[in-house]
């Protein structure tokens, strides 16, 4: 390939990346990046010496992927598609059966045990949730603007977010279980309103069982 090849390539591909306005379009790699930005902002100094935690306690990054690897597989858009459930059942699903598997797994803990459990997890989750909100409401605007037409990215940020919500709402589900004060919630995660169908969830098994009992 000669050198005026070369450039021709690039002009091909700076003509790709613009809109019919000529300006350049923004790239899900940049947005990534400015996400990733906002999530980092969460103050894990400020945090550990507020509620006395440990460090791994707030570790934002750690809990974001959380958040991401539960995008994969059993949860992810494309199992979503194939099993035909909404994203709202999806959410309730994951919100029972985070709080399902935190009282599963520490149930003989004491109550400041398990007050620090949903303490960092609803800290953490819920500044990735409130990054998420903000961040798919630009990612809208921007599209709307013809500056962004990744459809597929918006459609992976949607799942973060549902993700996140079903993470943070799981465990407060299970702290409210636990008898943590709904007042001391609030103070964690400023943005928590009290939706009773939220909360309760929605047990996946119960489907199954409406099933086979309609089926019979």
């Amino acid at each position: 390939m000669g050198i005026f090849d070369f450039f021709k390539g690039k002009n091909r591909e700076s003509k790709k990346n613009k809109n019919k306005t000529g300006q350049h379009l923004l790239t899900s790699s940049s947005l990534d990046d400015e996400l990733q930005s906002c999530i980092k902002e969460f103050d894990e100094a400020f945090f550990m010496e507020k509620y006395d935690l440990p460090e791994d306690a707030v570790e934002i990054l750690y809990w974001y992927e959380v958040v991401l690897n539960r995008t994969k597989g059993i949860g992810s858009k494309e199992w979503v598609n194939q099993m035909n459930i909404s994203e709202e059942e999806l959410v309730l699903q994951y919100v029972w059966g985070h709080a399902d598997e935190y009282e599963k797994k520490h149930i003989n803990e004491d109550f400041d045990y398990k007050r620090i459990i949903v303490l960092m997890r609803i800290l953490c989750f819920g500044h990735i949730y409130k990054c998420l909100v903000d961040f798919e409401n630009r990612l809208g605007r921007l599209i709307s603007e013809n500056k962004f037409k990744d459809i597929n990215f918006k459609e992976d940020i949607r799942f973060r977010l549902i993700h996140a919500k079903a993470s943070v709402y799981g465990t407060i589900k299970y702290a409210l279980m636990s008898n943590i004060d709904p007042k001391e919630i609030k103070e964690w995660f400023s943005s928590f309103e009290y939706d009773k169908k939220l909360i309760a969830g929605v047990n996946p098994l119960d489907k199954v069982y409406k099933k086979n009992i309609d089926e019979t």
